[in-house]
């Protein structure tokens, strides 16, 4: 309910329009700061709209893991952290031949290769459930790392490859604006997803748990064996509803991710 709130349409309706403004200053401007007409060339517009939508995916996809480690899973910080420390490893291994590869191979092959790794990971952890293994967590993560390499450098070539050099300056800084601010705006994409379809699947599941319910009794029964009873069972059955619901919104995010990877 973000547009229920006045600051936030305030200062939506005052974005708009500072972008529109600054879109016709600087379409206009004879020595514009951001030079629009560079998207004239099709290798640079393809690039800024890649690294766009990838990485705000790819972001969103490093921020939830984290987040659910802490929330759901009950791992601590430093836990949570070495679940998804294998992200880093490829990278900090073999991106010193990043650059070889592109003048192999090309951009776009190894883009293919990015995506196709990234897809992947999504869909390996599309398919993970309350007892995930910390070993199934870092093989997701590490999927993820190894098409790390085969997406910065790739796509930096790509972005430069057919900008002259007197514009090169003002297409690598849009380029790493547009990288800064999709970051931010797949955090809060997928952490909005994440959230609302978890909601939803704990009012879905949870209708299920009636007093009729078999499951349900069993469940109540052996918290009764260990002398809990009354509110605080029923507590402890939601704890483990919003564990299941959480789980399964973000099954959710990365079996959507995955397929817009691929």
């Amino acid at each position: 309910d973000w547009m229920r709130s006045p600051i936030i349409r305030t200062l939506s309706i005052v974005s708009f329009l500072g972008f529109a403004y600054l879109i016709a200053w600087e379409a206009t401007h004879p020595t514009p700061l951001i030079d629009l007409r560079l998207f004239k060339i099709r290798s640079y517009t393809i690039s800024v709209i890649f690294m766009a939508i990838v990485y705000a995916m790819y972001f969103g996809a490093v921020v939830l893991i984290p987040l659910w480690l802490q929330a759901n899973m009950g791992y601590n910080a430093i836990w949570a952290g070495i679940a998804v420390a294998p992200l880093g490893v490829a990278p900090f291994l073999l991106s010193v031949f990043s650059g070889m590869l592109v003048t192999r191979f090309g951009a776009i092959r190894l883009l293919f290769v990015c995506f196709i790794l990234f897809s992947l990971s999504c869909f390996y952890t599309a398919f993970f459930d309350t007892d995930v293994d910390i070993w199934h967590i870092w093989i997701s993560r590490f999927l993820m790392g190894c098409g790390i390499i085969f997406f910065i450098t790739p796509l930096f070539s790509l972005n430069v490859q057919d900008i002259a050099t007197e514009n090169l300056p003002s297409a690598t800084g849009v380029f790493h604006f547009v990288r800064a601010m999709s970051g931010g705006i797949g955090t809060s994409i997928f952490d909005t997803l994440w959230i609302r379809r978890t909601s939803y699947h704990h009012e879905r599941t949870g209708s299920a748990l009636t007093q009729t319910s078999d499951m349900t009794n069993q469940f109540l029964s052996q918290l009764e064996n260990l002398g809990i009873t009354g509110k605080k069972a029923l507590a402890l059955l939601d704890v483990e509803l919003v564990n299941q619901a959480a789980m399964l919104a973000l099954n959710d995010c990365f079996y959507l991710m995955g397929w817009l990877f691929l």
